[in-house]
């Protein structure tokens, strides 16, 4: 018996609906394609090299009805990698635990001293181990960088101008060069003050 509301349509409600909120982070924006990732690209030329050495072009393809090969996480681990980390153990009971940065890339930790009979390291060349040196990291500034040209300083152009003038005045101009024969002409510096700056100061302490 219930009768229906006047102010709802036969859609119900709506106007009444909890407005939408966002969901706090953007979606449906454009992402730049900037080609495929250099892995891929390495795997692909991989592929081709081998394809071309075996003079065979690999069809594969995806038998839905087969189970995928997956890899044998269980597998023995290799004999040299076995000796490799006994190694590390036995070298880490004695002179601790090698705690290597993890944002380096091949650094070498030793506290070992190099012998005068030591032999050549045969991995390394005459200019040493450089393969293991650690990654360069910038100054923290920019260098070499362009700076603006704005002209001689003011007090350039002042000086310049000045001796301009003074060259007109007397008539002559100053050519000078220097004589590394005749002695340099230094300022007194022990010369007696000028009265107006012994009066200065006297009123400033006064």
């Amino acid at each position: 018996m219930t009768e229906s509301d006047p102010i709802c349509s036969s859609a119900g409600c709506t106007q009444y609906k909890h407005k939408s909120k966002g969901l706090g982070y953007k979606i449906n924006y454009t992402v730049p394609n900037f080609g495929a990732d250099n892995s891929m690209t390495q795997s692909k030329e991989s592929l081709d090299l081998a394809e071309k050495q075996l003079g065979h072009k690999w069809d594969w393809k995806d038998d839905g009805g087969a189970d995928p090969v997956l890899y044998n996480f269980h597998k023995a681990t290799d004999p040299d990698i076995i000796e490799s980390l006994k190694s590390l153990k036995d070298q880490e009971g004695k002179k601790g635990a090698w705690n290597l940065a993890p944002d380096d890339y091949f650094q070498v930790q030793t506290g070992e001293k190099i012998h005068a009979d030591s032999e050549s390291d045969p991995i390394c060349s005459s200019a040493g181990c450089t393969q293991y040196k650690h990654k360069s990291k910038g100054l923290g500034y920019k260098i070499n960088y362009g700076v603006p040209s704005f002209g001689a300083d003011h007090l350039m152009n002042q000086n310049k101008e000045s001796l301009d003038l003074a060259e007109k005045m007397v008539g002559h101009k100053w050519n000078w060069k220097e004589d590394k024969d005749e002695k340099v002409v230094e300022y007194d510096v022990n010369k007696p003050q000028d009265q107006d700056i012994v009066d200065s100061l006297k009123n400033l302490h006064s």
